[in-house]
């Protein structure tokens, strides 16, 4: 296992077997008061014409998103290098898991905020669904990443938009892959299989006994977990079955990530759970409880070398928790959360369902102008109302003339689109345009008004 220091251990292994978040908890719910800062909005990014369904930090001037529809894999590129203060040892914990209009042009688009994207590949050569997308463990230039969609493959490329290898024999689509520390690849499918492939593409095993889609996760010790309806197995690195836990959940489980005891579990019952490596629960935290309409399916975690993790879900809401579970702090998003990722430089990044990913920082320096913060806070409660009983207020909606106007960068705009309904834009001052962000949930309150509503996903 990696090092980790005695007291996070001793915290986990002393407190009781099961511990529920209370679902008022906002923002900062800690054991102990702690002065540290808080996580802000950094930066958003807009390039995706679909939700954004995953995220990959590859270093801290490098993401990859994937967009949900036609193989759209963008390519985060940050313009400056952060100032040598804002990178300093201290701010670099290391990670634990190592509709819409047509598709824009192939060309990089600057944000004003320090990121260049552009779309990695010019043609859509595989997943017109993606599903998943991890980074390879083993180091290479370009970094590699490995994905997964629905036309029932596994694909192994890099950033510079070379694919390496394609692992077809499932099924059905793939929703699951990662990486063994020796390279080798996992991929679990909605065809109720696992498959561990070797170096040179072939199959060497197929791990069987699993309800609808599957979850895989390799560890550190060797292990691979799968998880599916309600129950996991943990098997040798060969496939040779050694354990299963039938209920480890109540619902589908939805994610399996290594944690410095284990790994850590999450599904659809609103639980993120703490297993050591041979399967003993060492914790369970409600962490996204079902919220009126609102279901509890947890869609992402990752997990830090200090036994803290993050997750995500249904709920539009990216939680950090401590490694003995409390919450520490909650980032709101428009709508859900599908995957959520860290930089090196602690920096949390998120894919979200209204096609947006966002950076979150806890350094001044790259913490977004307040103004842009604060208009982002009040369209999230705009959003908020929305997504309850109240209707949108018709008076807080602009008519889609104003977007003919330039804005100020960072500066947003929530109109009443004919096409979309209610919805957010922000201006960009490196294209010098308004980029549509997302539609806010629910309908005005005015019958002058019906543009129609619904999510942003």
């Amino acid at each position: 296992l990696v090092d980790v220091p005695q007291q996070h251990i001793l915290a986990i292994m002393s407190q009781s077997n099961t511990m529920d978040v209370d679902p008022a908890s906002d923002n900062t719910v800690a054991k102990q008061a702690s002065s540290e800062e808080e996580y802000e909005l950094s930066v958003q990014l807009t390039m995706h014409n679909s939700p954004a369904r995953c995220v990959v930090g590859i270093d801290n001037d490098t993401i990859v998103s994937g967009g949900r529809k036609e193989g759209e894999f963008i390519l985060w590129k940050r313009m400056s290098t952060p100032s040598a203060a804002a990178s300093s040892s201290s701010d670099k914990p290391q990670n634990a898991d190592g509709d819409s209009d047509a598709k824009m042009s192939d060309e990089a688009s600057t944000t004003d905020t320090g990121f260049t994207g552009s779309f990695i590949f010019s043609e859509d050569t595989f997943h017109p669904l993606v599903f998943c997308a991890v980074q390879h463990r083993v180091a290479s230039q370009p970094a590699r990443v490995v994905s997964g969609g629905n036309d029932q493959r596994a694909v192994i490329w890099d950033i510079d938009g070379n694919i390496h290898q394609q692992l077809s024999g499932h099924g059905d689509s793939v929703n699951s892959v990662d990486v063994t520390d020796d390279g080798h690849i996992v991929t679990g499918s909605y065809d109720s299989t696992a498959k561990i492939w070797n170096e040179q593409g072939e199959c060497t095993a197929t791990l069987q006994g699993h309800q609808h889609g599957v979850e895989v996760c390799s560890l550190q010790s060797g292990e691979i977990v799968t998880g599916t309806f309600k129950a996991f197995n943990i098997w040798s690195s060969t496939g040779q079955l050694s354990k299963r836990i039938d209920a480890a959940h109540g619902h589908m489980i939805r994610k399996v990530r290594r944690h410095p005891l284990g790994f850590v579990t999450c599904g659809n019952d609103g639980y993120v759970k703490l297993w050591s490596n041979t399967g003993e629960s060492l914790r369970q935290v409600l962490a996204h409880p079902e919220n009126g309409d609102t279901p509890s399916f947890v869609y992402g975690l990752h997990c830090l070398d200090n036994g803290d993790w993050i997750s995500c879900g249904e709920d539009g809401t990216v939680k950090c928790f401590s490694s003995d579970g409390y919450l520490q702090q909650q980032l709101r998003h428009p709508s859900a959360v599908w995957d959520v990722s860290v930089l090196p430089n602690a920096d949390i990044v998120s894919a979200c369902a209204d096609g947006c990913i966002r950076v979150w920082t806890k350094t001044a320096s790259r913490k977004a102008p307040q103004g842009t913060i604060d208009e982002y806070h009040a369209m999230l409660e705009m959003s908020r109302k929305a997504q309850g009983s109240e209707a949108v207020n018709s008076d807080q909606l602009e008519p889609m003339e104003v977007l003919n106007e330039p804005g100020k960068p960072g500066e947003f705009k929530m109109v009443n689109d004919p096409k979309r309904g209610p919805s957010v834009y922000q201006w960009d001052g490196a294209t010098t345009q308004w980029q549509y962000i997302g539609e806010i949930m629910g309908k005005p309150n005015s019958d002058a008004d019906s543009g129609g509503g619904g999510g942003a996903g």
